[in-house]
């Protein structure tokens, strides 16, 4: 993979004309413009790595002739902001409804890629096992989670976005 620097605002004329060894790039959010034919006949590009969001990606200036750019899947990296909502928790039953929403709903697509996960532990402190809990539903820029938690000891969630990047403090003890 190519990485350019982050103090990087703009790429030139042909920056990497006829790259066909190209197949992917790291592109910072400080980036501003791509000028013409920056990327003309890089046929093997196939994977755009840009470390800002969706909306600063699109407000690039991207000059003609930058089709395999163009046609190159763009990943953005940026990380999602959330907030948790107050969790709903049924002691009777056992479970937790656990809402999540992003602050830049503009992004919700993302909520797709989000993993929480409860870590549970014995009333010793040990580590039990870690485990993925279900999503129940997206609605809007809001995604809900819901768990079966145990009746004894204490739990963990942590919220993951798909690249693997931690998305929240960890919650702790939400039953004590």
């Amino acid at each position: 993979m190519t990485f350019l620097k982050n103090s990087n605002r703009s790429i030139s004329d042909g920056a990497f004309f006829d790259c066909s060894g190209l197949t992917s790039i790291s592109i910072p959010d400080s980036v501003t413009s791509i000028s013409g034919a920056a990327f003309y006949h890089c046929g093997g590009l196939t994977d755009v790595y840009y470390s800002g969001t969706k909306n600063q990606w699109e407000k690039i200036d991207i000059k003609g002739g930058n089709g395999p750019l163009l046609n190159a899947t763009i990943h953005f990296m940026a990380p999602l902001q959330v907030k948790p909502i107050q969790p709903v928790v049924d002691a009777t039953n056992h479970t937790i409804e656990f809402p999540v929403t992003v602050t830049e709903p503009e992004r919700a697509e993302e909520l797709n890629d989000v993993e929480l996960y409860v870590a549970r532990y014995d009333d010793n402190g040990r580590f039990l096992g870690l485990a993925p809990v279900t999503r129940s539903a997206i609605e809007g820029d809001t995604v809900t989670f819901s768990a079966d938690i145990p009746s004894e000891g204490s739990v963990k969630f942590m919220l993951w976005d798909g690249n693997c990047v931690p998305l929240m403090k960890v919650i702790m003890d939400m039953l004590k």
